[in-house]
Protein backbone atom coordinates (compact mmCIF):
# COMPACT_ATOMS: atom_id res chain seq x y z
CA UNK A 1 0.00 0.00 0.00
CA UNK A 2 1.65 3.45 -0.97
CA UNK A 3 2.26 5.95 1.77
CA UNK A 4 -0.18 8.02 0.52
CA UNK A 5 -3.31 5.61 1.16
CA UNK A 6 -1.86 4.30 4.60
CA UNK A 7 -1.65 8.09 5.60
CA UNK A 8 -5.54 8.85 4.35
CA UNK A 9 -6.47 5.28 6.40
CA UNK A 10 -4.75 6.25 9.48
CA UNK A 11 -6.15 9.58 9.25
CA UNK A 12 -9.82 8.36 8.94
CA UNK A 13 -9.39 5.66 11.36
CA UNK A 14 -8.93 8.72 13.92
CA UNK A 15 -11.60 10.44 12.47
CA UNK A 16 -9.47 13.38 11.99
CA UNK A 17 -9.68 16.04 8.95
CA UNK A 18 -6.81 17.06 6.85
CA UNK A 19 -6.73 20.43 8.52
CA UNK A 20 -7.04 18.22 12.41
CA UNK A 21 -3.86 16.07 10.90
CA UNK A 22 -2.11 18.69 9.92
CA UNK A 23 -2.51 20.69 12.92
CA UNK A 24 -1.29 18.16 14.70
CA UNK A 25 2.45 17.59 13.10
CA UNK A 26 2.31 21.50 12.30
CA UNK A 27 2.15 21.53 8.46
CA UNK A 28 -0.11 22.90 5.99
CA UNK A 29 -3.19 21.25 5.06
CA UNK A 30 -2.15 21.21 1.74
CA UNK A 31 0.87 18.67 2.54
CA UNK A 32 -1.52 16.63 3.67
CA UNK A 33 -3.62 16.78 0.76
CA UNK A 34 -0.24 16.25 -1.16
CA UNK A 35 0.81 13.18 0.92
CA UNK A 36 -2.58 11.19 0.15
CA UNK A 37 -2.89 11.54 -3.53
CA UNK A 38 1.29 10.51 -3.87
CA UNK A 39 1.91 14.20 -5.52
CA UNK A 40 4.58 14.69 -2.94
CA UNK A 41 6.38 12.63 -0.32
CA UNK A 42 7.10 13.66 3.22
CA UNK A 43 10.42 14.81 4.69
CA UNK A 44 12.42 12.59 6.90
CA UNK A 45 10.69 14.63 10.03
CA UNK A 46 7.63 14.76 8.55
CA UNK A 47 7.47 11.03 8.93
CA UNK A 48 8.31 10.98 12.13
CA UNK A 49 5.84 13.19 13.32
CA UNK A 50 3.24 11.21 11.14
CA UNK A 51 4.83 8.24 12.93
CA UNK A 52 4.15 9.51 16.46
CA UNK A 53 0.97 11.04 16.13
CA UNK A 54 -0.36 7.49 14.11
CA UNK A 55 1.58 5.03 16.75
CA UNK A 56 3.23 3.17 14.10
CA UNK A 57 6.51 3.09 12.85
CA UNK A 58 8.08 5.12 10.21
CA UNK A 59 9.22 1.41 8.51
CA UNK A 60 5.59 0.68 8.70
CA UNK A 61 4.73 3.94 6.71
CA UNK A 62 7.46 3.52 3.94
CA UNK A 63 6.79 -0.48 3.77
CA UNK A 64 5.26 -1.80 0.60
CA UNK A 65 4.71 -4.99 2.78
CA UNK A 66 1.25 -5.07 4.69
CA UNK A 67 3.59 -7.56 7.06
CA UNK A 68 6.90 -9.13 7.11
CA UNK A 69 8.01 -12.49 8.93
CA UNK A 70 11.27 -11.48 10.81
CA UNK A 71 12.13 -14.67 11.83
CA UNK A 72 12.03 -16.22 8.36
CA UNK A 73 14.92 -13.71 7.24
CA UNK A 74 18.37 -14.67 8.05
CA UNK A 75 20.98 -12.74 8.88
CA UNK A 76 24.34 -13.77 6.44
CA UNK A 77 26.65 -11.41 7.46
CA UNK A 78 28.10 -12.86 10.84
CA UNK A 79 29.73 -9.44 11.95
CA UNK A 80 25.98 -8.23 12.04
CA UNK A 81 24.64 -11.27 13.68
CA UNK A 82 27.57 -10.90 16.52
CA UNK A 83 26.48 -7.12 16.92
CA UNK A 84 22.54 -8.01 17.31
CA UNK A 85 23.52 -10.59 19.90
CA UNK A 86 25.64 -8.50 21.85
CA UNK A 87 22.99 -5.65 21.44
CA UNK A 88 20.67 -8.58 23.51
CA UNK A 89 22.66 -8.03 26.38
CA UNK A 90 22.83 -4.00 26.73
CA UNK A 91 20.81 -2.08 28.78
CA UNK A 92 17.33 -0.70 27.59
CA UNK A 93 18.49 3.11 27.25
CA UNK A 94 21.58 1.57 25.31
CA UNK A 95 19.14 -0.66 23.11
CA UNK A 96 16.82 2.15 21.94
CA UNK A 97 19.75 4.40 21.39
CA UNK A 98 20.98 1.71 18.70
CA UNK A 99 17.31 1.40 17.34
CA UNK A 100 16.72 5.12 16.95
CA UNK A 101 20.20 5.57 15.32
CA UNK A 102 19.16 1.87 13.26
CA UNK A 103 15.81 3.90 11.88
CA UNK A 104 17.47 6.97 10.85
CA UNK A 105 19.48 4.88 8.85
CA UNK A 106 16.64 3.05 7.27
CA UNK A 107 14.54 6.01 6.60
CA UNK A 108 17.67 7.34 4.75
CA UNK A 109 17.84 4.32 2.86
CA UNK A 110 14.53 4.05 2.04
CA UNK A 111 13.95 8.15 1.25
CA UNK A 112 16.84 7.53 -0.64
CA UNK A 113 15.94 4.87 -2.56
CA UNK A 114 11.88 6.31 -3.40
CA UNK A 115 13.91 9.37 -4.41
CA UNK A 116 15.96 7.80 -7.03
CA UNK A 117 13.53 4.96 -7.97
CA UNK A 118 10.15 6.93 -8.10
CA UNK A 119 6.98 4.47 -8.80
CA UNK A 120 4.56 5.11 -11.28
Amino acid sequence: MPIGDKIKRLRQEKNWSQDQLAEKIDIGRRFISNYETGKNLPSASTLQKLAEVFGVSVDYLLSDEQTKNLASIPIVDKTLLEYFEEIQNMNPSDQQAIKTLLEAMIIKNKMTNLIQNPKP
